[in-house]
């Protein structure tokens, strides 16, 4: 898309040339249909550099934004802001979610100041529409410093794997989307646009429409298991069978296997943790009892001898784990308790 426009009708042109933008929005909204908001709004001789627009979303109702890198190269500017700036008001003053998807190399250099007061406008927007309506973020491309606070600043951050999230550039981070989920900034990581805005689309279907809306309503399936071994069958026990969305897959990612707690097995008194590499605190609290210890609720404690004594006991240290399988024998200091 040329960036200088020069008349009506390369405006109009310009206007609705087909772009990653748009198609992103089409993936989007219902049968890829949406109502644009302020087509024509310049930057001096430029178009804003964002497409705004209105549909439905599973037919709920939804406002959208999404910023397009192939003009200026999506460079945040005064006109561009603005833009975004009125899909938030008019958010608020509907109760309707809104969805941004970002795709921006950053500030308008050419006015640095405006666009840094831009930014801050637009942070405050978002900040003050927090838990009033839905904000879910779509990361496709680059989403670098100001943008990617905007970004984080939504209920949900959705990045596709090309996609760029960081407030200051890493160089010892060589995928930044994979960084994004395993830190936690990113809910989910989706294979491309399309997947991304599904994601975003089936999130919006689960959330209420706003703070004074009752929560959706659906026709259902009774959960798929009646009772729960294991994390994964504790989610499908509680939810309405395949109903389920999971989120922070990879933030926080481990699996812990606990080995039979009878004397008479092999593997008494170990357990199995899969961590990601990292530092980590390990603390080790074992009981001797024959009762139902537990850290909640003393009352539940029960032990055989008439005292109420219990052996009790403790192990602390910090523990490295690299790419190597480790195993930790540990030894811990017997501590005793009257329980009265």
């Amino acid at each position: 898309m040329s960036d200088t426009v020069k008349t009506l009708a390369e405006l109009k042109a310009a206007a609705s040339a087909a772009s990653d933008a748009r198609n992103r929005l089409t993936y989007l909204f219902d049968e890829g249909k949406f109502t644009e908001l302020d087509p024509f709004a310049m930057s001096g001789s430029e178009l804003s550099g964002v497409v705004t627009a209105f549909g439905y979303v599973n037919q709920n109702p939804v406002y959208a934004f999404s910023q397009d890198i192939s003009v200026k190269k999506g460079a945040m500017t005064e006109a561009h802001a603005k833009k975004i700036s009125k899909v938030y008001s008019l958010a608020a003053k509907t109760g309707v979610p809104v969805v941004g998807i970002y795709d921006s190399y950053g500030a308008d250099v050419s006015n640095s100041f405006g666009a840094l007061t831009a930014y801050g406008y637009l942070l405050s927007k978002v900040s003050n529409l927090s838990g009033v309506v839905p904000q879910i973020a779509v990361v496709a491309g680059t989403c670098a410093g100001c943008a990617a606070m905007l970004a984080e600043s939504a209920d949900l951050t959705i990045v596709t794997k090309s996609g760029e999230l960081y407030v200051a550039a890493n160089a010892d981070i060589k995928d930044l989307a994979d960084n994004a989920a395993k830190s936690g900034t990113a809910c989910a990581v989706c294979e491309d646009d399309k997947a991304a805005c599904e994601l975003a689309k089936e999130l919006i279907t689960k959330l209420p429409q706003n703070n004074l809306s009752p929560v959706p309503m659906y026709e259902f399936e009774e959960p798929a298991f009646a009772g729960a071994d294991n994390a994964e069958n504790a989610v499908k026990s509680i939810f309405d069978a395949d109903s389920a969305t999971e989120l922070y897959a990879d933030f926080g990612k481990a699996s812990i296997q606990l080995a039979p707690l009878r004397r008479s097995t092999a593997l008494f008194g170990t357990a199995s943790f899969q961590l990601a590499p990292d530092n980590y605190a390990l603390v080790v609290v074992a009981h001797s009892s024959d009762g139902n210890p537990t850290m909640t609720d003393p009352k539940k404690i029960q032990f055989k001898n008439a005292q109420g004594f219990t052996d009790t006991f403790l192990y602390y240290d910090h523990v490295t784990i690299g790419d190597e399988r480790v195993n930790l024998w540990v030894t811990p200091k017997r501590i005793v308790a009257l329980c009265r």
